[in-house]
Formats: structure tokens, C-alpha cells, sequence
């Protein structure tokens, strides 16, 4: 058995390991967006959500349902019946809205108008799109910039087999479609290899197992 001591990381190692910490800080620091811009608004609002989980979690749960949402009038009550409790945290301008939503109709339509576009603006960044054309066009935008990707399919659990299946089929044409497109798309060396420059997948989907069977339990 090896001597404990043996295996701490020796001073060479710790010196460049802080090295390339710092290189990639240094580079993260380069790509920030310009103060102003779409990215840094995109920036700004994402950092204000997860600042603090008494707002984060209700505000999480007001936009799964919003897709749900026909009317102004339906996602200015839902707006307060998950944000009124936590109205003391927000900003004064956003609390003096919600109080005032349930009794005027033009600022539940004003509500709604900014809802859906902030909800819109945040999701740009973690959905790549609802058909494949959009999904295709966006991974090839990342390699573009020298990011890997890996996608999966909105939704959680299934209540059914044919939900169970639907799900299957759409997660096989995912793969398909994109492994066509990437016999067209050139090897990257920064993402496509790894430090022994053993090629690596340029196609990576994450699979749901609860999303493939109705029967699922995690035990």
C-alpha cells in the first residue's frame, strides 16, 4: 500500500495547476459581453435570479408554467400568487407592480409583455431550439466558438407508455438528425480531441431514463 504522503500533489504540480487556473479565468474574463449588450442584460438577469433561493424557487416554478398561460389576466395572478410572498425581496419597482396587477388590466397586459420576454431572453441561452433545423443551427454556433455540446429533450417524467414512447422516437431522430450533420461539420482539435488526442464524439445527447418509461423507479 502506498504511503498517504505519496500522493499529495508535489510542488511543480500545485504551481502549474494554479497556472492554468488563472490562464482560464483570464480567458473568461475576455469573453465577457460588453456592459449594455443583449449578453450582458442576459448576464444580469440570470446573476439577480440566483442570487437568493426564496425568489429563485418561486420564480422557477412561475415560468414552468407559463407555457400554460393563454391570457394577460392568467399570468398576472399566477405572477402573484407565486411572487406576492416574496414581494419584500424584490426590487421596489417590480413589487409595487404586483401589487397593483389583480386590479388594473393594462398593467397585467404590461405584466405579461414583460414575463414572456424576460422568460423568452433567459431561455435563448439553455434552449437550443423546437425543431431540428434550430437545434442544428445552434450546436453548429457553439463549435463555431470552440464549444462542445451535449442536448437533451425538455420534460421530465412520463405518465404513460405512449408519452414514454413519443419521447424515444423524438430522442432517435435527435440523434439521427444530428449525426448527419456532423459528417459535414470539421474536427476540431480544442473540442473533438483529448489531451492524448484520442478522438472524442462530436455528437453528445443526455438521456432521461425517467423520460423512456413510465415505470421508472429509482430504487
Amino acid at each position: 500500500m502506498r504511503d498517504v504522503a505519496s500522493l499529495s500533489m508535489q510542488p511543480d504540480d500545485e504551481t502549474r495547476t494554479r497556472e492554468i487556473g488563472r490562464s482560464l479565468f483570464a480567458g473568461v474574463r475576455q469573453r465577457q459581453p460588453a456592459p449594455g449588450s443583449r449578453a450582458w442584460w442576459d448576464d444580469f438577469g440570470m446573476a439577480w435570479t440566483m442570487r437568493d433561493d426564496h425568489v429563485k424557487v418561486p420564480l422557477f416554478r412561475f415560468v414552468d408554467a407559463l407555457p400554460g398561460l393563454r391570457t394577460p389576466r392568467e399570468i398576472a395572478l399566477h405572477l402573484c400568487e407565486y411572487l406576492g410572498p416574496v414581494a419584500d425581496r424584490l426590487p421596489f419597482p417590480a413589487a409595487a407592480l404586483l401589487r397593483r396587477l389583480p386590479e388594473s388590466a393594462v398593467l397585467q397586459r404590461i405584466a405579461a409583455h414583460l414575463a414572456a420576454t424576460g422568460v423568452r431572453q433567459l431561455a435563448h441561452r439553455f434552449i437550443a431550439g423546437d425543431d431540428l433545423p434550430r437545434i442544428t443551427h445552434r450546436v453548429e454556433s457553439l463549435r463555431r466558438q470552440h464549444l462542445a455540446f451535449t442536448v437533451d429533450l425538455l420534460g421530465e417524467a412520463v405518465i404513460s407508455a405512449s408519452e414514454a414512447d413519443a419521447y424515444r422516437d423524438a430522442y432517435l431522430d435527435l440523434i439521427d438528425g444530428l449525426a448527419q450533420a456532423a459528417r459535414r461539420w470539421t474536427p476540431d482539435a480544442q473540442i473533438d480531441t483529448d489531451h492524448r488526442a484520442t478522438f472524442l464524439p462530436m455528437v453528445n445527447i443526455s438521456l432521461k431514463v425517467s423520460a423512456l418509461t413510465h415505470r421508472f423507479d429509482p430504487a
